[in-house]
């Protein structure tokens, strides 16, 4: 995709973590097995379910959302995946970190958004 549509705020702090939520403790009961899906599957797993889940109103032109996945190194020094979002802000987008392992959203430190190893909107 050469363009992304950058989403509704709402949206992206109240639906969408909530429906992951719900779609996570489904998936966990009938597919995850233990040790076998890390940080970087549920990550990719979060990013479709938000590209299959986010509402029809897509500009034309527009080729998918501004979700995607986001490999960096923590403080302690291990890599791990999330999901970065860009949203609608107040006066200008915001980058928000989702964590899909929880459903929750984190605040990553400086150092570990340096980090960024490579994140990609597919």
């Amino acid at each position: 995709d050469t363009q992304y549509y950058i989403v509704k705020e709402a949206w992206a702090k109240d639906v969408f973590p909530n429906e992951f939520r719900g779609f996570l403790f489904d998936f966990n009961k009938k597919y995850a097995k233990s040790g076998i899906v890390d940080c970087d599957n549920f990550a990719g797993l979060a990013e479709s379910f938000a590209s299959f889940s986010y509402p029809s109103e897509l500009k034309s032109g527009d080729s998918g959302i501004a979700v995607g996945t986001f490999h960096y190194t923590r403080l302690t020094g291990t890599g791990h995946a999330v999901n970065l979002i860009v949203a609608e802000g107040k006066d200008s987008p915001q980058l928000l970190f989702f964590e899909p392992q929880t459903g929750q959203f984190v605040k990553l430190a400086p150092d570990e958004i340096k980090s960024a190893e490579f994140f990609e909107f597919r």
